[in-house]
């Protein structure tokens, strides 16, 4: 068992049956990498809204941008100070 099955399987019975709709990593507290964003909804300096398929995602921070932006991933440079899912 992979150690990310080892993760799913605190959400879930069978790993193999857990398709989370949506994953980010923080790094540090200079970026974000999200993966399955369907919309930016709001984009400034200090925070940044996305759109998932059925969540809202607040990223809070200092100096935030947008570096990357394709097939749902995108990536956030700047300093993080929180991330909430609604």
């Amino acid at each position: 068992m992979s150690f990310i099955d080892e993760i799913y399987g605190h959400f879930t019975n069978s790993p193999d049956n857990f398709f989370p709709t949506f994953k980010a990593s923080i790094i540090g507290d200079s970026g974000a990498y999200l993966e399955s964003v369907k919309k930016i909804i709001s984009l400034s300096p200090d925070l940044i809204i996305l759109a998932l398929k059925n969540k809202i995602v607040e990223v809070s921070g200092e100096e935030l941008k947008i570096k990357k932006y394709c097939g749902g991933d995108l990536l956030i440079c700047g300093k993080i100070k929180g991330v909430v899912l609604k």
